[in-house]
């Protein structure tokens, strides 16, 4: 899969990957885990994906992570910037060294929307970045154009 383009809240960059029509084609057959270790905004992240009909999962931490990686093989992460005890590139290499994970499209969420985060979310060949806070219709375009991969 071609890495997908870094996009963000930036109302100045360019809206590739951000769609109107945030209608699915098949939420329910899609699991998406958040990882992040602000609880409310896990259960608030958790809350639009299920309204929107998919199977989420909100996790704390990213050992937490890896497990529910391996056992729910999600079509889609959200990782946190700051969720721990790995940091995000970590995290993302250690889902990228297994063939069996690849499917899984990594996206980067940051309260930090600048070049350095960005930078740091392509170094670690994450497929998306996205800038907190974001709204559901960023999420569910997102995952919109993840679902038509």
């Amino acid at each position: 899969m071609d890495a997908l383009p870094l996009i963000g809240a930036d109302p100045s960059a360019p809206a590739t990957g951000l769609m109107a029509d945030t209608t699915l084609a098949t939420p329910a057959a899609t699991t998406i885990l958040t990882l992040d270790d602000n609880s409310a905004v896990r259960q608030a992240t958790v809350a639009m994906l299920k309204a929107a009909g998919f199977q989420a999962i909100g996790l704390a931490d990213s050992i937490e992570a890896l497990c529910a990686i391996a056992h729910h093989q999600p079509r889609a992460v959200l990782i946190d910037a700051d969720s721990g005890p790995l940091a995000p590139w970590q995290l993302a290499q250690l889902i990228q060294q297994h063939p069996e994970y690849t499917h899984a499209v990594l996206i980067y969420t940051s309260k930090y929307d600048d070049a350095i985060e960005r930078a740091k979310a392509k170094a670690a060949n994450i497929d998306l970045f996205l800038a907190k806070p974001f709204t559901a219709e960023e999420v569910l375009a997102l995952l919109n154009t993840v679902a038509r991969q």
